[in-house]
């Protein structure tokens, strides 16, 4: 008859074996690569992207979800089961939005193991859409009950094509605003004088321009007054 230690090592072995049997089963899809950047044109409302990925586990693995915050990304798929060694692609829509310059997207696969495992694995893009106006700076202070001196905001247009200011506008009745043009189509300074800085406030000014993109046509800089 076995002794009690034998037994014990015997359960030991064996518990030992289904444990390395289960992590070789284990695990989630090994992904080319998990971040990427695109360029994107002024124009462009959505960006197709597919990520490769691979089964390197020893047993099924599928995907069973798919997140993104902010509707990021429009759409992703496909939801599928895979077998040990079998290749696929995530293609994933991202909508691209009305910003320019470097833009972030996020989008998360949620996978299951053949234990019933669940394991999370980010999906990264990041846009670069060419910058159409520039304002610097975006933001003019004053202290309240102080001097009434202009400040000037520069409005630039790195854009391969011209782009003209056709209208500038403030939420701050106390707020005047004279548009220079140093370069048609290219460069303006918006020289802004306040009437009055009686109150503590905050403003906007949007900038109205003829830009043939709808999305990039009007811009902000913001003002306020404080003590």
């Amino acid at each position: 008859m076995f002794g009690f230690n034998k037994i014990m090592k015997i359960i030991s072995t064996i518990a030992c074996f289904a444990l390395c049997v289960g992590n070789l089963l284990a695990g989630k899809l090994e992904f080319k690569t998990t971040a990427m950047t695109m360029p994107s044109e002024p124009g462009d409302e959505t960006l197709t992207v597919n990520y490769p990925y691979v089964n390197t586990t020893k047993g099924d693995v599928e995907i069973v979800e798919f997140k993104s915050g902010c509707s990021a990304c429009l759409s992703a798929g496909p939801k599928r089961k895979l077998k040990p060694g079998e290749e696929g692609v995530v293609e994933a829509v991202f909508k691209v939005g009305s910003f320019t310059g470097s833009i972030k997207k996020i989008l998360k696969v949620i996978m299951r193991d053949d234990q019933g495992q669940l394991y999370e694995e980010v999906l990264e893009l990041t846009v670069i859409v060419p910058v159409l106006v520039e304002i610097s700076p975006n933001r003019l202070q004053w202290k309240m009950g102080g001097a009434l001196e202009t400040k000037t905001v520069d409005v630039k247009i790195p854009w391969k094509n011209p782009i003209k200011i056709t209208d500038v506008s403030c939420t701050r009745s106390n707020f005047e605003i004279s548009v220079e043009t140093v370069e048609e189509g290219k460069h303006y300074r918006l020289h802004v004088t306040p009437t009055s800085l009686d109150l503590s406030q905050m403003g906007l000014v949007k900038v109205s321009t003829d830009c043939e993109f709808k999305k990039f046509r009007d811009h902000m800089f913001f003002l306020s007054v404080g003590k």
